[in-house]
């Protein structure tokens, strides 16, 4: 690594390149040399953009000879911009790319690396589709609804209990809201309100619901509020509707 000031580069968790006006190399991060194995040796001071270009081309891209030119001019053409991002493939990495143009018309290039977050974001994924297929077989069901866009997706498990056919994948929230007891509305609405304000992770209630041929049944509804705006309002608020008739409290369903 070289570089043109006190701070140690190596100190960053992200590869670093940076480039003098006249697009040399001042310096560089171990890195750098670690996510581009094969650049390693051509990391000089006073290497040419262009001449790196063809080096990153060598490290990550499998492409037609043909087509060899116009990358490398797409490669320094991104890396002039004033502001610049892109996703690239090193091997096995997935990197994060950001070149920045400096004050002094240098050009800052930072690369990392985020192939970890892809494992996690699938991960992520896996355990929502495990979460779903479970809730179906023991029938729960899903809502989640996006309160800025009035949008309420409910899984099949959902309708069934509540007698109705999928007409579409998104729903107003007033679809929902229209199936429980008028009474319970309000109820319901407080225990949401509650679970903001006091931080709580859950929220829930007994509600009844109108089913059309089976009439009012008792239904326990949990829900989370997962996602707030700027304005600490709710945004996202995802839960599950569990059918617990007879009721838990022993009530009739029509009292």
């Amino acid at each position: 690594m070289q570089s043109t000031s006190h701070f140690d580069l190596n100190a960053l968790p992200m590869g670093v390149m940076i480039y003098d006006p006249a697009e040399c190399l001042l310096a560089w991060n171990d890195q750098m040399t670690r996510f581009y194995p094969v650049i390693a040796p051509w990391l000089t001071v006073g290497a040419t953009l262009e001449s790196l270009a063809e080096k990153f081309i060598d490290a990550g891209y499998n492409i037609d000879p043909g087509r060899r030119q116009t990358l490398r001019e797409a490669i320094i053409r991104n890396c002039r911009q004033a502001s610049h991002r892109e996703v690239r493939h090193s091997g096995k990495r997935r990197l994060y790319v950001q070149h920045q143009r400096l004050a002094d018309g240098g050009i800052a290039s930072l690369h990392t690396d985020i192939t970890e977050l892809d494992e996690a974001q699938r991960s992520r994924h896996q355990l929502h589709d495990d979460f779903l297929l479970t809730a179906e077989s023991i029938q729960i069901g899903i809502w989640d609804w996006q309160v800025s866009h009035d949008s309420l997706q409910v899984n099949d498990t959902l309708l069934a209990m509540v007698g109705q056919s999928r007409v579409q994948l998104h729903y107003p929230l007033r679809f929902l809201l229209n199936l429980v007891h008028e009474a319970d509305r309000t109820t319901l609405r407080q225990a949401m309100i509650a679970s903001k304000q006091d931080h709580m992770p859950v929220f829930e209630c007994e509600i009844r619901v109108q089913h059309p041929t089976q009439g009012w049944r008792w239904m326990l509804i949990s829900g989370q509020v997962v996602t707030l705006t700027i304005q600490q309002q709710a945004e996202r608020v995802i839960g599950t509707l569990q059918d617990i008739y007879p009721p838990q409290g022993g009530r009739a369903a029509g009292d």
